[in-house]
């Protein structure tokens, strides 16, 4: 099993808010899929790893930012990643 660390964090996968960037992940789950491994998610949100359109909201818009950020990343990566951590 491989795991997608900073490939699949907000910072990468959404470095502008609404504008997705699944390449860096898609790299790593590519390479491993061609390895015959499995490979899990390395998470949807960090504390460590928020981009800076992120780290200016608040209030309600925060969680649909989030809910928008989690949608956008489930509905790429469906059925790909085996468990998410």
């Amino acid at each position: 099993m491989v795991t997608a660390e900073n490939e699949m964090k907000i910072n990468a996968t959404e470095p502008q808010r609404g504008q997705f960037n699944f390449s860096s992940g898609d790299r790593v789950y590519n390479w491993a899929v061609q390895n015959g491994k499995r490979v899990r998610g390395h998470t949807l949100a960090w504390f460590a790893r928020q981009p800076g359109w992120m780290q200016s909201i608040s209030g309600s818009s925060l969680p649909q930012a989030m809910i928008d950020h989690i949608n956008g990343v489930m509905g790429h990566d469906k059925g790909k990643i085996a468990p998410w951590r």
